[in-house]
């Protein structure tokens, strides 16, 4: 068993936009892995698409595009009805653990995407987790790969900080207060002084993987009333369950280390810079790099975009 796995989503309104640049570059690192990309529709000509940007990749619909507009829609309109069926879900959650893989796919139809793909790539590594080394949980819009991401794989579960303070940025402090503001045993406080881990890009081996999303999607349904459609909330969770220890295991990696480049709020001064890669200072390629599409000179010069 030495091929890895990466899950991604792409939910599309009208016609799916496959992610050329994460697929190319990912290929071109010679990676033995396969590439499942979470959609909510796709045609033989989307997969046959997919198959000339890497073979190895296929997409997987479990929640088909009109279904979920229609689950949507009703739980936007009657909210109260929505956090209803919230609360049902999570009380059948508790009471009946074996049944869990199914009830997080209902609950799913309550989320934003941003959230309800964990329950999805939950749901399909519990299909496969026997067939893969390693594991990885990626944004696919704003990742590209420069080297094997799963080459020199560090121990336990791998994650990356941004470059600023949780209390420096305003939507990290309102998805963090959404969650946790009404527990007083969350230390809110310490974690405002601490940096941003970023959600967009988690990996490591297979055990390590899935006990990760197991922890994310209990957390998810204890908290399912308050995250109904609402995006961005897996940071919270991503960032409450790291810091308060409960994931243990954990390399967060800083940026300038050469496992994961989070650029979004960085300035680029942790990093050196070659003619068409991003390095650490010591001159090592970042194997990822997420989030270079806030940075229009370093997104026109890595070579894997050209």
């Amino acid at each position: 068993m030495s091929r890895s796995l990466v899950l991604t989503a792409n939910y599309a309104a009208r016609e799916l936009e496959l992610p050329e640049r994460f697929l190319r570059s990912l290929r071109a690192t010679g990676s033995s892995v396969d590439v499942v990309i979470i959609a909510n529709h796709g045609s033989a000509e989307d997969q046959k698409c997919l198959a000339d940007l890497m073979p190895t990749a296929r997409l997987w619909v479990p929640i088909p595009k009109q279904r979920y507009r229609i689950f949507r829609r009703l739980a936007t309109t009657f909210p109260a009805l929505a956090r209803s069926a919230a609360c049902s879900l999570r009380d059948s959650w508790k009471r009946q653990p074996e049944r869990r893989v199914a009830i997080e796919h209902r609950a799913a139809y309550l989320l934003n995407i941003t959230c309800s793909r964990y329950f999805l790539a939950r749901q399909f590594l519990h299909s496969v987790a026997d067939q893969y080394a390693n594991v990885m949980l990626a944004d696919s819009r704003d990742v590209v790969f420069q080297r094997d991401p799963f080459a020199n794989l560090l121990a336990g579960l791998t994650t990356g900080l941004e470059s600023v303070l949780i209390k420096d940025q305003p939507a990290n402090v309102e998805w963090l207060r959404h969650l946790y503001g009404d527990d007083s045993a969350f230390p809110m406080e310490s974690l405002m002084n601490q940096k941003v881990i970023c959600s967009g890009v988690t990996l490591g081996a297979t055990a390590d993987v899935a006990t990760y999303l197991e922890k994310v999607c209990a957390e998810f349904m204890e908290k399912l009333p308050r995250m109904i459609h609402t995006p961005y909330l897996d940071q919270g969770v991503h960032n409450g369950l790291l810091r308060t220890g409960k994931i243990s295991n954990a390399h967060i990696t800083e940026n300038g280390e050469p496992w994961i480049a989070t650029v979004g709020t960085s300035d680029l001064r942790e990093f050196a810079k070659s003619a068409r890669e991003l390095l650490t200072a010591s001159g090592e390629p970042v194997s990822i790099v997420h989030q270079y599409d806030r940075h229009p000179v370093l997104m026109s010069s890595l070579a894997v975009l050209s």
